[in-house]
């Protein structure tokens, strides 16, 4: 496991950069508007969808010729060869190569990587694997971000692009102590009274509620350069602050962890949600630094928590393959689509506080899918007593 562990943190450095840096790479490494960040960021999220519910299919394609392990291989390997090419090719036209590049060799990693993650386990074992591969992803993605602030002051922004390679290839090496295929769990061993009678209906909301989780995230992936600017935040600061959502989010993720207290409690759901859709509205109209401080904690806290459950209910119930990971995955991506589409509207609606209100708006309207299971779990339960 603890191979999974290193190629997992290092794999995580390029979705640091490429998701939460790739705006501050855009602005201060090539000049482009806002407008042009989040066609960036837009296009870049459907590219990681539409490659993320491919994964299933083509290994199954491969099946007998490929093992997963070896498309893993490829999918590093290529990303760490696309990632240089940034610092060799001078033009904007190659930000936006490297990053659908990187996007589609991402797309196929993270779905294997996670049927690897949770083959062959149930019950406490499985609940240990999710928490620190979980922590290891999350803390890699905000030290990645971080790690950014250097190639920010030196005004060589895409440098920090480059390094993905030696990142991806090192990871790539870890694939040694892998086996050829993720194992197969038996659920006949699963542990008895594993899985709550709550479990499968908030598995429904959850996968309503991650993607509009990444809705938020995408929109505030490229608000955050330019909203540090309009505050007067200087350079060496806007990383590591817009990184406090990814900080707390490991923390939220560590207390989930330890704790089991919030498994099948809907109450849960209800706080991850709130927290998020309050801390969006701070982020985005806040009148002050220490507001967007704020909001960047609670967006952090509450997708920590909607994320985990989302991941923990599906592995509980037993979708750990690679088809379930490319589903889980190709709704992330389309979170991150769908959220810089949403926040480019209300650019044109004026932008500052009408990109803000116009995510959140959408997003209101698009979360009854996750509050039915609630509403019928609940009836439910009222008619049985």
């Amino acid at each position: 496991f603890k191979p999974q562990l290193v190629l997992t943190f290092l794999a995580s450095l390029a979705t640091a950069v490429m998701w939460c840096g790739l705006g501050f790479v855009a602005k201060h490494g090539y000049g482009f508007p806002e407008w042009l960040t989040f066609l960036l960021f837009a296009a870049s999220g459907m590219v990681y969808c539409l490659g993320a519910l491919l994964a299933h299919g083509t290994l199954e394609r491969l099946k007998g010729r490929v093992s997963p392990r070896s498309v893993l291989a490829i999918a590093l390997i290529a990303q760490g060869g696309i990632s240089t090419l940034i610092g060799f090719i001078d033009g904007p036209w190659v930000l936006w190569f490297v990053s659908f590049g990187v996007s589609v060799c991402s797309a196929f990693v993270w779905p294997i990587v996670e049927s690897y993650m949770s083959s062959g386990t149930t019950g406490a074992r499985m609940r240990t694997r999710i928490g620190w591969w979980n922590i290891c992803w999350m803390s890699g993605t905000a030290i990645g971000l971080v790690g950014m602030t250097p190639f920010l002051q030196a005004d060589s922004a895409r440098w920090a692009i480059v390094l993905l390679g030696p990142a991806s290839i090192i990871a790539a090496t870890m694939l040694f102590w892998y086996r050829e295929e993720p194992m197969i769990l038996d659920h006949g061993r699963q542990e008895k009274n594993a899985i709550g009678p709550n479990y499968r209906p908030m598995l429904s909301s959850c996968r309503v509620m991650m993607p509009l989780s990444y809705v938020l995230i995408g929109a505030v992936g490229p608000i955050m350069p330019y909203r540090l600017s309009d505050l007067g935040v200087s350079l060496f600061w806007e990383t590591p602050l817009t990184s406090i959502w990814l900080f707390v989010r490991v923390m939220a993720v560590a207390l989930m962890w330890r704790m089991s207290t919030w498994h099948g409690r809907w109450g849960s759901l209800v706080i991850g949600g709130a927290s998020m859709a309050v801390g969006f509205v701070l982020i985005t109209v806040g009148p002050s630094t220490s507001t967007v401080v704020l909001g960047l904690a609670l967006l952090g806290a509450g997708q920590g928590i909607t994320y985990y459950s989302a991941i923990y209910y599906a592995l509980a119930l037993g979708d750990g393959d690679v088809e379930s990971a490319g589903k889980h995955e190709a709704l992330i991506g389309a979170g991150y689509g769908f959220g810089p589409m949403i926040a480019l509207c209300g650019l044109a609606l004026g932008g500052g506080v009408a990109i803000g209100w116009s995510v959140i708006a959408v997003t209101g309207m698009a979360s009854w899918p996750a509050i039915r299971p609630w509403r019928t779990s609940r009836k439910r339960s009222t008619q049985s007593r």
